[in-house]
């Protein structure tokens, strides 16, 4: 819109305002109903967290734009050589650029020697044009990482969680094949198969994004509005973050106090349009569009050497189904006559949507699926060929 917005474009946003509002009170409504102790929980943590005054360092160092350089120093390491491996972590839906720290410092505990590794986060992106579809923001978050690849052709490791698994599996497996970087890839519970709706928290909270953009649309027209607005937003935000930690068990003091950092120190607005962005892209992702993915990334992996794939679900994931996405990546496996030594599955005990964020979870076998993948990318193909784990006996761990 260029200049000043005339008076029909205002009554316009108004108009559908006005429309939305009924509809904007019953999807929160729905949102408020069904909370249960461990919701209001979280939310009365994240509530007490963001009264306190923000302590301790800044974990996280800008690197490039969307890209944050994990500080060595939560880590309990020193300064890194320029030539350490880089792992990228990928953010799930409703997650944070913070979200993977508590777990990242865990499986330190678990596994030393990741400690040694340049840790980076892809942080989710902004515009709204990233969320028109799988397609786009897939080719956003490869936008973002350009220059971090450029300065990492030989090697990388890939990290996700959720939807970001599927963005590590796609963007790692397509850099392998293309180019031949040794890629090592992680993906922890990603979506592969869809064979009913979504979850009710991912509809109630995707279904918002009309009235929530409507909204800012509103308060950029009219800027009394944006106190009142902006606190809005804000509680909004919160209610829906503390549904995501408590669903996903990823509720702990550490990971509340770097949530509140994030709301501290970032737009209520832009983070709330972000939050009904994702949750909306995330529900309109069909069955289809995921066996795509899967297909395509079996495809690449069955020609390409220099990609090894890590995929693993919690056995008590309460948003994603499980056995129709295994069910569907051993077909795709044997469809494409991947080799044996190039991927693994693995099902984690007690563990439920958030793998590696959950404070309860035992690290130890993740930390274990984690140094496969970044040992791959310090490896030669030889002596991968040679190492790699016996495909009968440990690529299908059942609990």
């Amino acid at each position: 819109m260029n200049g000043a917005p005339s008076l029909r474009e205002k009554l316009a946003v108004l108009w559908q305002g006005l429309l939305g509002f009924p509809r904007a009170v019953l999807l929160i409504g729905w949102l408020w109903v069904r909370q249960r102790p461990a919701h209001r929980r979280a939310l009365r943590m994240l509530r007490r967290a963001l009264a306190r005054p923000l302590s301790g360092d800044e974990p996280l160092r800008p690197l490039e734009p969307g890209l944050f350089d994990v500080a060595p120093k939560l880590l309990d390491t020193q300064e890194l050589p320029p030539d350490a491996l880089t792992v990228v972590h990928l953010l799930g839906t409703g997650e944070n650029r913070y979200s993977p720290l508590t777990g990242l410092v865990e499986l330190c505990k678990a596994e030393p020697r990741l400690r040694g590794f340049r840790h980076v986060i892809l942080d989710t992106p902004h515009d709204a044009g990233a969320f028109l579809g799988p397609h786009e923001f897939a080719t956003r978050a490869h936008r973002v990482l350009l220059p971090l690849l450029a300065r990492n052709r030989d090697r990388i490791v890939l990290i996700g969680l959720s939807r970001g698994a599927t963005s590590a599996l796609d963007l790692g497996l397509e850099l392998a094949a293309a180019s031949g970087t040794r890629v090592g890839v992680l993906a922890m519970a990603p979506p592969l198969a869809r064979s009913g709706r979504p979850p009710p928290t991912v509809v109630n909270i995707g279904a918002l994004e009309p009235n929530t953009e409507n909204f800012v649309r509103q308060i950029e027209l009219a800027p009394w509005l944006a106190p009142l607005g902006v606190w809005l937003l804000r509680d909004l935000y919160l209610r829906f973050s503390s549904f995501v930690l408590a669903e996903l068990s990823m509720v702990s003091e550490a990971s509340i106090a770097l949530f509140a950092r994030y709301v501290a120190t970032s737009d209520p607005q832009q983070a709330c349009l972000r939050a009904v962005r994702e949750f909306a892209l995330l529900g309109r992702v069909s069955d289809a569009e995921l066996r795509h993915v899967v297909s395509g990334a079996m495809q690449r992996l069955a020609v390409t050497d220099a990609a090894y794939l890590c995929v693993c679900w919690g056995s008590c994931d309460a948003w994603v189904e499980l056995e129709p996405s295994r069910a569907r990546l051993i077909a795709m496996r044997e469809r494409h006559e991947v080799p044996a030594e190039r991927l693994r599955i693995s099902v984690l005990p007690g563990v439920n949507h958030g793998v590696g964020r959950e404070p309860d979870q035992d690290f130890a076998a993740l930390a274990a699926l984690c140094w496969e993948v970044c040992e791959h990318a310090l490896s030669s193909v030889h002596n991968h060929a040679a190492n790699a784990p016996d495909f009968a006996a440990s690529t299908e761990s059942t609990p």
